[in-house]
């Protein structure tokens, strides 16, 4: 019996589909990737992570893939580009709210936020959070603008970052930032803002958070501070506090038009 070499016509075009699928491509890990864009000199300042900045943060948690899932083990000699996820895709109802404001036709995400740096209300300063705003805004006329009105205008500007007064959340937090004192200074200004990396090396294995919260209850108390105060291995440490909203808020509204 002569047997039918041929295939039927769906056992065909089945058999075409998977030649035509695409093999799956193993991605690079993180270690990878910061390999080289941990290093200025290899990729160039707009391409450079700041590693001790960027490990830290959930995005990192979620491994540059998931944002650039574009790139193979062969990047970048593939000569393929590489693809960004968009904020949104995440960020849906912070993105909604944002895009109601004035500030969405002149600012995207990534021009107050950078997505390698990427922090919790609680884990930035009031002057670093100024920083973002003072891009765009002049502080000389943000200080006119606000002593018209506000009593101790330069005083609360300095102190406060923008969003504790432009934004809807009603409730507040008091967020405490280590500053550390730089060599061969004198007073308070010759404190400057502790990194990541400097305050690793106070707190050693256990959690940044530790050097003030001891026992890790997530409540600072008077007895915690005190006990900061008075330990001398933190001599060149101090304490700023600022209030800022307990929850993000895009809207930017402001006091005189939120209730």
């Amino acid at each position: 019996m002569k047997r039918n070499s041929k295939l039927n016509g769906p056992w065909f075009i089945l058999l075409i589909v998977v030649l035509l699928v695409p093999l799956s491509v193993s991605a690079m890990e993180m270690d990878d990737c910061l390999g080289c864009h941990s290093d200025v000199d290899e990729v160039g300042d707009e391409l450079f992570i700041d590693a001790d900045k960027f490990l830290p943060t959930e995005h990192a948690e979620m491994g540059c893939m998931t944002c650039h899932e574009s790139v193979t083990d062969e990047h970048p000699d593939d000569g393929e580009p590489v693809t960004s996820a968009d904020c949104l895709d995440c960020h849906e109802e912070l993105g909604s709210e944002y895009m109601a404001t004035e500030h969405a036709e002149n600012a995207t995400c990534s021009d107050c936020h950078n997505p390698h740096q990427v922090h919790g209300i609680d884990e930035v300063s009031g002057p670093e959070m100024n920083q973002q705003c003072a891009q765009c805004h002049d502080s000389i006329d943000v200080m006119d603008s606000h002593a018209k009105w506000l009593p101790q205008a330069s005083l609360h500007i300095s102190k406060l970052p923008c969003i504790t007064c432009h934004t809807s959340a009603e409730n507040y937090v008091i967020v405490l930032n280590i500053t550390q004192k730089q060599k061969k200074s004198k007073g308070l200004k010759g404190y400057r803002f502790s990194s990541y990396t400097d305050l690793k090396e106070y707190s050693g294995e256990k959690e940044i958070q530790s050097i003030i919260d001891i026992n890790g209850d997530n409540f600072i108390s008077l007895a915690e501070l005190r006990t900061f105060n008075l330990n001398p291995a933190y001599k060149n440490l101090h304490l700023n506090g600022t209030m800022v909203p307990s929850e993000v808020s895009h809207d930017l509204s402001t006091l005189d038009n939120r209730y």
